[in-house]
């Protein structure tokens, strides 16, 4: 079945490869948090405290299920940072497997980071549990909307995020400046946007995705 998450994907692989031909940024290694990953419910600390997210019932539509799980971020300077609890990541994940069976539709589950206008970066923080069962459905995806970046994952590619993952990753997205990009870069790129991405799992990263298709 070929939904329009799939056709989402394919189109955005085009700028993905793009990217990934320039040393550095398609793929950046971030500093992960002093802590690791962030804490996966609401008891974290600091800047990075989180409001629990609202977790959408299943729509089914143009032969897809999507369930939505908001998420409201702390900001630290411009950087936006967010986790997702396992309680609402297991419920989204259920949900939507069960009714995409029921519907025979593709499952996807998206995650909507409510960044304010002054997000220049974004932090978020996932249970590999939850992606793990997600990525066992060879038709499922992930989609991470936000004001920063929109980040698409294929089944594949959540389950080989899931299998290197600790008990949460974290990814991480920001604008790289175009005084940081050689020459080459800049011809590369042109006007487009440059973002450096990256997933880390315990203060390691995350950079092999077994064939799957991750975009940005």
């Amino acid at each position: 079945m070929k939904s329009n998450a799939k056709k989402f994907l394919a189109k955005l692989l085009v700028l993905c490869m793009i990217v990934g031909m320039i040393p550095g940024l398609a793929m950046g290694v971030s500093a992960s948090p002093s802590n690791g990953d962030y804490p996966s419910d609401s008891s974290d600390t600091g800047s990075h405290t989180t409001t629990t997210p609202a977790v959408s019932a299943p729509s089914t539509s143009g032969g897809e299920t999507v369930v939505t799980v908001e998420v409201k971020p702390s900001m630290s300077g411009t950087t936006a940072s967010a986790t997702v609890t396992s309680a609402n990541m297991d419920k989204a994940v259920t949900d939507v497997l069960a009714a995409a069976e029921k519907a025979g539709t593709d499952p996807v589950v998206e995650i909507e980071v409510v960044t304010p206008d002054n997000a220049e970066s974004m932090k978020l923080s996932l249970p590999a549990a939850s992606l793990k069962k997600l990525g066992a459905n060879a038709d499922a995806s992930l989609q991470i909307t936000s004001g920063v970046a929109d980040i698409a994952l294929d089944a594949d590619a959540i389950a080989a995020l899931a299998k290197q993952a600790g008990s949460n990753a974290t990814i991480s997205v920001g604008p790289v400046a175009a005084s940081a990009l050689s020459a080459a870069q800049k011809t590369a790129v042109g006007s487009a946007p440059v973002y450096d991405f990256s997933i880390t799992s315990g203060g390691k990263a995350i950079t092999k995705f077994d064939g799957g298709v991750l975009t940005v």
